[in-house]
């Protein structure tokens, strides 16, 4: 693999963590801002499953992105 490709794999992976990382926090955020409509139905648990599959989502690629930049330093 050339190092331009490992460039643009890395790349994508900084967006694709960048992209993960906001989907959690809209996903936080959303039920922060209806905290009335959450508890109301006891969904707290749901929300927190969700924040939490969101940010296992970004820690996912986090990793992948923290070997592949190292694989880059490499070159």
């Amino acid at each position: 693999m050339s190092l331009e490709n490992v460039g643009r794999f890395v790349q994508g992976l900084r967006k694709k963590f960048q992209d993960e990382l906001a989907a959690a926090s809209t996903t936080a955020e959303e039920s922060i801002g209806n905290i009335r409509t959450v508890r109301s139905f006891s969904q707290e648990r749901k929300a927190m499953d969700n924040y939490k599959i969101d940010i296992d989502k970004s820690y996912n690629v986090g990793a992948k992105l923290a070997l592949a930049s190292g694989r880059e330093n490499c070159y």
